[in-house]
């Protein structure tokens, strides 16, 4: 079945993100290393958290172009930990901004495991 125009310029992308030789990156990249405003989507980065800012970045433009869009954001719960994190919930809240904040909690981060990390327990310990 024949591609359409639209499906060839979402191929390169969807491609670099399941790891095919067919994306831009020829698969090496994945959802790290790829932006296209064509998309509205914005890039990503290695620095823990700095996604978030960007996104409510994101928001804010288009709060003040009095668009209908909205920014989404995906982190891990690891980034909860940056301050930036609450920072942009704040500001976010305050100005009412189109946002949706997206956690995955993997229960990893780059200082260690979540249990590791907290002094409070939400699990109850076994034996």
């Amino acid at each position: 079945m024949p591609m359409n125009a639209d499906a060839r310029k979402r191929g390169p992308m969807m491609a670099e993100l399941m790891g095919k030789v067919t994306g831009y990156n020829h698969g090496k990249g994945g959802s790290m290393h790829i932006a296209s405003m064509d998309h509205g989507m914005l890039g990503a980065n290695g620095i823990v958290g700095a996604g978030i800012p960007i996104s409510t970045g994101a928001a804010l433009g288009f709060w003040i172009q009095e668009k209908a869009n909205v920014a989404v954001c995906f982190f891990g719960d690891g980034a909860t930990e940056e301050g930036v994190f609450w920072e942009s919930l704040n500001f976010a809240s305050l100005h009412k901004l189109r946002l949706l904040f997206v956690c995955e909690d993997n229960d990893l981060a780059i200082h260690g495991c979540s249990a590791d990390r907290r002094a409070a327990r939400s699990r109850p310990r076994s034996g």
